[in-house]
């Protein structure tokens, strides 16, 4: 899988979880500038944040599936309350 396809997947995967970009940038570790010129093939992503992408991409379609993580609804609270523990199982796993 290219760069391009690993963020465009990753970016698909959290659209369809109703995570903003600006929220998925900021789990990765970039500003959403970076995000998007990864989109736009401007920039490749390092290694680091290669292997951060890829963990998100299983953990957000594992949430997705699991019922008691609703990723499914949205709205403010929702996002920051998913935002705030994918950071935790980030931390576990950087």
């Amino acid at each position: 899988m290219t760069d391009e396809e690993l963020v465009s997947k990753v970016v698909l995967i959290a659209d369809v979880c109703g995570i903003p970009k600006a929220t998925l940038a900021s789990l990765v570790g970039v500003h959403r500038a970076t995000l998007y010129k990864w989109l736009n093939g401007e920039r490749k992503p390092h290694d680091s944040q290669k292997r951060r992408l890829g963990y998100l991409s299983n953990l957000f379609i594992r949430a997705y599936n699991d019922k008691a993580f609703p990723l499914k609804r949205r709205g403010r609270k929702a996002t920051r309350r998913i935002a705030e523990e994918v950071r935790q199982v980030l931390r576990r796993y950087s």
